[in-house]
């Protein structure tokens, strides 16, 4: 998988811009064009509390990822990003 970070350092000038250090060409809606032309999607997803979920459920759920894993052939970069907030009485 190409990543979407350039592997060359920009020269030091006062000009450099942080388009410079990034191979992304343009961004539309979910997907985003690399300068290379290769593409690639972006998808957003909500969590669920997997805990509160029935044992059927559970088993539903981990059967349903993997059944999702095994489909794919092509490479796949998961990024899980957890927002936790602190509420002040």
């Amino acid at each position: 998988m190409e990543p979407l970070y350039s592997t060359k350092l920009a020269k030091k000038t006062g000009s450099a811009t942080t388009q410079q250090f990034l191979d992304v060409l343009e961004i539309k809606e979910d997907i985003v064009v690399l300068k290379s032309g290769a593409i690639r999607a972006i998808i957003a997803v909500s969590a669920i509390n997997y805990d509160l979920k029935s044992t059927q459920e559970q088993e539903a759920i981990i059967n349903g990822y993997q059944n999702f894993l095994n489909s794919l052939d092509f490479p796949l970069q998961i990024l899980i990003l957890h927002y936790c907030s602190f509420f002040s009485h």
